[in-house]
């Protein structure tokens, strides 16, 4: 029964490695997108404001999985 456990804790582990980089990628992705959209503010306001709420949801994600 422990190594059941210690391999449940190691898929756990990897689980979240795996969605950490996901969510970097998606953190860089908007990134991105918001420096694009900062060149012409006026036309991408909507954009910008939508971009920047989904960059501090996923922050914040980032920052609860890697504190696990």
């Amino acid at each position: 029964m422990y190594i059941k456990i210690d391999n449940f804790v190691i898929v756990v582990i990897i689980m979240v490695s795996s969605e950490i980089e996901d969510l970097k990628r998606e953190i860089e992705a908007l990134r991105d997108e918001i420096n694009t959209y900062i060149e012409y503010p006026e036309i991408f306001k909507e954009e910008l404001v939508d971009s920047s709420g989904k960059i501090d949801i996923l922050i914040n994600k980032y920052m609860s999985l890697s504190s696990k």
